[in-house]
């Protein structure tokens, strides 16, 4: 299988690097920085899998986000909305009582 090359922008390389080494960061976030780190020197996509113990989807997922949003939308976690609080309205109503 012929692996997509992925050229990472000096600006982007320190950033990432910023990211592996220093600072507080949610693991995923240093995982998905050590692929686009790997990919930029290069490293075949089973050698990244094997070494990060990450499945090739995440590894395709990392570069395609990169590719289509620079480093922002492929390291970080985008906000979602989720679903809405339900609140139960007899435990309002027992609160209320006290």
């Amino acid at each position: 299988m012929r692996q997509t090359e992925l050229n990472l922008s000096e600006e982007d390389r320190s950033t990432i690097e910023a990211i592996r080494s220093k600072g507080v960061h949610q693991a995923r976030e240093v995982n998905r920085a050590h692929v686009l780190s790997c990919l930029d020197r290069g490293i075949a996509e089973s050698k990244i899998m094997e070494v990060l113990g990450v499945g090739r989807t995440a590894v395709w997922r990392t570069r395609t986000a990169y590719l289509q949003g620079g480093v922002e939308l492929a390291v970080f976690d985008v906000q979602r909305l989720g679903r809405p609080r339900q609140y139960d309205t007899n435990a309002t109503k027992s609160l209320g009582a006290r």
